[in-house]
């Protein structure tokens, strides 16, 4: 269990707003206690390359972040929808990435899951729902490790996941690329052809949906996978994203770069 030391920011309202509220630093966050913090949380930022306000959610997303760390909020900017522009036209938008967004019916964009909770947040929300989150107990324990093969380009990934209670859900792997130079169109108009894209979601390592896990109370289980990356991707700009989750959402996530996070 680790101490956040710093002083940390809340959101004032849990309300949905809609992308093109201009809602002023001062009126979203206030100053609260420090707390403990022992979860991990994930936020799924479903956004796009023809998408105005997405920027925002991607600034608001890297200000949580620097909040509580990077091993305590973990992003993944999921190019999907209307405002996406597909891998094969040079985009950043996956099939499966549209299948999450089908599946969560994202209607506008940006927009944002939280652990899975509570269905779809717009940006403003984010800050707030993460801290109800964070200070959440969780249920197990992960730990990740990679060892990269330049030669053939193959990551290995090895899981140790440890039940704090017992649990059954689903283990979710997926790989994420940052500083990815691509256009992007701006909330002030035009289009910033030299944007630079983070934590994009690249491809799931084992399934849309994640394979079947089940740890008991005091167990510990492995999982390893190996996966070749494109030739395109540039691991030294990489992360692996691994999560278990169920229908009531996140219960823990996990992140390693995959260079120099040897087993």
């Amino acid at each position: 269990m680790k101490i956040i030391k710093h002083i940390t920011y809340i959101a004032l309202t849990t309300f949905c707003l809609t992308g093109c509220d201009n809602i002023s630093e001062n009126e979203r966050f206030i100053e609260v206690e420090t707390t403990e913090a022992t979860k991990c949380v994930l936020i799924e930022d479903f956004t796009g390359q023809k998408c105005v306000n997405c920027p925002n959610a991607a600034e608001e997303a890297h200000k949580i972040q620097e909040m509580y760390g990077t091993n305590k909020v973990v992003v993944v900017s999921i190019h999907a929808g209307f405002m996406g522009v597909p891998v094969a036209k040079g985009g950043l938008m996956t099939d499966t990435g549209n299948e999450y967004a089908d599946y969560w019916k994202v209607e506008a964009y940006p927009s944002g899951l939280i652990d899975r909770k509570e269905g779809l947040f717009d940006y403003p929300a984010w800050a707030a729902q993460t801290y109800k989150y964070i200070k959440a107990d969780t249920p197990v324990d992960m730990e990740i490790s990679s060892d990269y093969n330049e030669s053939n380009k193959t990551v290995e990934i090895k899981i140790e996941a440890t039940g704090l209670e017992s649990i059954a859900g689903k283990l979710q792997i997926w790989l994420t690329e940052s500083n990815i130079i691509s256009p992007q169109s701006m909330p002030e108009g035009g289009t910033n052809k030299n944007y630079v894209h983070n934590h994009v979601f690249r491809t799931t390592v084992n399934g849309t949906w994640g394979e079947d896990i089940q740890i008991n109370e005091g167990e510990s289980k492995e999982v390893t996978h190996s996966y070749q990356l494109d030739d395109k991707w540039k691991p030294e700009n990489m992360s692996i994203i691994a999560f278990i989750y169920d229908n009531n959402g996140v219960m823990q996530t996990t992140t390693c770069e995959i260079i120099n996070n040897n087993y």
